[in-house]
């Protein structure tokens, strides 16, 4: 059996319910980033008014433990002292009109991280307070008055079943205008969860010109399309699964270097709130425990891609544009995760460490297993001990 090591990693996950799950899934770090919008896509316990102050105790047992297991940069969205140091470094003013409540900072271990918040009708500011700070903006792009009530593509499968659906433009015109706006500012632009066709050949275009922008994708994105839904909340995230064709240009961005990063979006749901059909499920799969050995499998076993580029694409890239500490070189904080590239078995959701358990490829074969996490030195995640479970 061949042993492979996989650095630290990706740009950004969700930490509710996951525990033992982001260790068991060669998922190893949550990195801090610079977001705008009112609807971010990272947060803590999923609520965007959920406030986390370092000096506060945590009393919730749960969300301690998966706090201890995994590094995790933690969310906020009020303001502290430390920000305003922050602001006064760069030479910006805290107390302005425009920053009022929507910028927060993070303390782990005595380092300030900063975000911005924002409303569509101010994203050129936070583009100029995120390039002072040089900060990235990491965005999910959604145009609200283009999703018009739907919950999947819009597509063949949508209007034939008498669904609602989502256009591509709802996250294509942001993307472009977002990256017309980093242009003119010259900051750091990330595109979260990429999954049209159009999307892609902006982000080309873009990097064409030499600007600072990169984006991901995600597993089902590359493996999956509209065709493949069936009536069943495990199929239904946001974005949603897209065309043949977008997902052929996804696989496109990933061999060409266009996309940089894969991630997972991982959003574990309730068992209730997942069993409501594509029309009432909520939003969101999991994918911590699930996204290696699929990738392995249908892209670098299939001839699609390098084991080596899969490894920049999980971790090496997402390191670099993050600027994440630790690694394998000596010297570094060692983290990393041991895949056991031999292991073969079929996805059984009822098996996954997350509390999640929603996924489109439950019963799908796969191929690699992690089997040893280790994060700061220390093991976080062992295959052989029942007590990650």
């Amino acid at each position: 059996k061949i042993l492979w090591i996989l650095q630290k990693r990706i740009a950004y996950i969700m930490i509710l319910g996951v525990l033992g799950g982001m260790a068991g899934g060669a998922y190893a770090y949550l990195t801090n980033s610079t977001l705008y919008r009112a609807e971010v896509s990272f947060y803590v316990y999923s609520d965007p008014d959920y406030v986390y102050d370092s000096s506060v105790n945590i009393s919730n047992s749960e969300f301690t433990q998966a706090k201890n297991l995994v590094q995790s940069y933690i969310l906020i969205l009020k303001s502290n002292t430390i920000l305003q140091k922050v602001l006064e470094e760069a030479g910006l003013d805290y107390g302005t009109e425009a920053l009022s409540g929507r910028i927060g900072t993070s303390v782990v271990e005595n380092t300030a991280v900063f975000y911005v918040y924002t409303y569509d009708s101010d994203p050129y500011r936070a583009m100029e307070l995120a390039k002072a700070l040089d900060k990235p903006i990491v965005a999910h792009c959604e145009v609200d008055e283009l999703l018009r009530g739907g919950y999947i593509h819009d597509g063949v499968y949508c209007r034939e079943h008498g669904h609602k659906g989502i256009c591509s433009e709802s996250e294509w015109r942001q993307v472009g205008r977002d990256i017309a706006l980093a242009e003119k500012t010259g900051c750091r632009y990330h595109v979260c969860h990429v999954s049209t066709k159009e999307s892609v050949e902006l982000v080309r275009r873009a990097r064409a010109k030499g600007l600072r922008v990169s984006c991901e994708t995600a597993p089902h994105y590359l493996l999956l399309c509209d065709e493949d839904l069936q009536e069943e909340g495990r199929f239904k995230m946001n974005p949603p699964l897209r065309s043949r064709a977008d997902r052929e240009a996804l696989v496109a961005g990933i061999q060409d270097g266009t996309i940089e990063v894969i991630a997972t979006d991982h959003a574990p749901h309730t068992a209730a709130e997942k069993a409501r059909g594509l029309a009432g499920s909520a939003m969101g799969i999991v994918g911590l425990e699930t996204a290696f050995p699929l990738l392995y499998k249908y892209l670098v076993l299939e001839g699609v891609i390098t084991l080596e580029k899969l490894v920049a694409l999980m971790s090496a890239n997402p390191r670099r544009i993050f600027a994440l500490e630790g690694g394998v070189e000596e010297g570094d904080a060692a983290d990393f995760t041991v895949l056991d590239l031999g292991a073969e078995y079929a996805v059984d959701p009822g098996t996954f460490l997350s509390k999640g358990r929603a996924t489109p490829f439950a019963g799908w074969k796969v191929q690699g297993r992690a089997v040893l996490t280790v994060v700061g030195g220390k093991e976080v995640y062992d295959d052989n001990y029942e007590s990650n479970r």
